[in-house]
């Protein structure tokens, strides 16, 4: 008879306890997710604007000076080109999509969601129409001396554009290429955009 009184109390010992303990474990946990992630050895980091990425083999690299908006990154693999731009948060779709592709002939063809670096992202899929870039044998002489490769040669373009809003702008993550490869090169793109992160947490 003189134990029985204690159980109660006991058992509300437990509880305290486990409660104590759930709470302090959600705590860890949320602050572990927003402590940075380790990068990559092989990562690009752009400490003046705060990203960085892990750069596909074989493309060339163009690094873009200053830290104000426009672009940022840009790789090459002619035709083909990636780049990484900085923009100002757009209130539309169609407001992006031109301000990425800088007014060219720029249709979306598909508008989804998905995540980039654990935040929403928007991912446009681009139809264009022709543009001109530098051939692969630009400038070499072709089998006629007379008749060297031109400089540039009209093609027909597809593309694809990944905007991440990062505070007060948006990163926007830009691919084309000549429309009969873009399905080959698009993995490289999908590759890209994957490995961006923002070095600014208080972005997150």
């Amino acid at each position: 008879m003189n134990g029985s009184p204690r159980r109660p109390r006991a058992a509300a010992w437990v509880f305290v306890a486990l409660a104590s303990l759930c709470a302090a474990s959600a705590g860890f946990f949320a602050a572990a997710a927003r402590w940075p992630r380790p990068l990559p050895p092989q990562a690009y980091v752009d400490s003046a604007r705060g990203f960085s990425v892990t750069l596909p083999p074989g493309w060339r690299v163009s690094p873009v000076g200053g830290s104000g908006p426009g672009d940022a990154l840009v790789l090459t693999d002619e035709p083909a080109t990636i780049s990484v731009s900085i923009l100002p948060p757009a209130q539309a779709s169609g407001e992006a999509v031109a301000r990425a592709f800088n007014g060219t002939d720029a249709k979306i063809l598909e508008e989804t969601e998905e995540s980039i670096d654990g935040s929403a992202a928007r991912r446009f899929e681009i139809s264009g129409g022709r543009t001109y870039s530098p051939p692969k044998n630009a400038g070499k002489r072709r089998s006629d001396p007379e008749n060297p490769a031109p400089a540039y040669e009209s093609l027909e373009w597809k593309g694809a554009l990944v905007v991440l809003r990062d505070g007060g702008r948006d990163l926007g993550l830009k691919f084309w290429s000549e429309r009969s490869d873009f399905e080959t090169r698009k993995a490289s793109f999908d590759a890209f955009a994957g490995s961006l992160r923002r070095l600014n947490a208080a972005s997150r």
